[in-house]
């Protein structure tokens, strides 16, 4: 039962208690100040040096292998508002057509189908005016914006000489505006959609920018998803 789970989620949140809106002077040694210019009038956090989000990513419990990446970005991201009154952002990396069908892999019959991921997310804060993502399942310290992609679309795949090495230049991936984007995309290796901590899968974003029916933003956590990820991404 997802009420089973309430156990691992931070104990002022189950028990109803949100935290200040405001932080503290000094929190967590990580003095910041907010971001009024994100997405929908939402205020991100925002740090003054790499020591602090390297802090943060430190500070991130190790999350059950295999679990979905928007679950671990959703766990993560409700642990730092709850335990440390952050508010991050989430990126989604979209691998497109273009790159699925170049790094295919082949099926047990032997015939080609498209790279295994269609989209990964994590969750990011602003060092000063830097985009700097926080997913230690797959690296080892929080990673700026276009490094983070980097590894992703260039050095955790198998160097082939049937498909392409993509440059630093190529793994740079162009910010969508919407989300209908992904469907009409034929010359970008990546793209990546921004919004605020409280949206977890892919189908969120999309309601977001009314690409496949009304819009739904929004403005709080959705506890329903938060549940379900504290469930399905638990602590190693």
């Amino acid at each position: 039962m997802i009420a089973e789970t309430s156990a691992t989620i931070p104990a002022a949140a189950v028990a109803g208690e949100r935290p200040k809106s405001e932080p503290e002077s000094n929190a967590g040694s990580m003095p910041y100040s907010f971001n009024e210019a994100s997405a929908d009038g939402f205020e991100a956090s925002v740090f003054t040096s790499m020591t602090d989000a390297d802090e943060l990513f430190s500070s991130l419990r190790p999350l059950k292998h295999k679990s979905q990446c928007h679950e671990r970005a959703m766990v993560w991201s409700y642990d730092l508002w709850a335990k440390r009154q952050v508010k991050s952002m989430k990126v989604v990396l979209f691998f497109t057509e273009k790159f699925r069908y170049a790094f295919w892999s082949k099926n047990w019959l032997g015939a080609h189908k498209p790279y295994k991921w269609w989209y990964h997310t994590a969750p990011f804060v602003y060092v000063r005016d830097e985009e700097v993502v926080l997913d230690p399942e797959f690296v080892d310290r929080a990673k700026p914006m276009h490094d983070w992609t980097h590894v992703f679309l260039s050095e955790l795949l198998s160097t082939d000489a049937k498909r392409p090495h993509l440059t630093r230049a190529e793994t740079a991936c162009r910010e969508m505006r919407s989300y209908a984007e992904i469907e009409t995309n034929t010359s970008d290796w990546c793209l990546t959609r921004k919004l605020p901590m409280y949206y977890m899968q892919p189908n969120s974003f999309e309601a977001h920018d009314g690409a496949a029916g009304p819009v739904v933003k929004r403005l709080t956590w959705d506890m329903g998803d938060v549940k379900l990820a504290y469930k399905h991404a638990p602590q190693r």
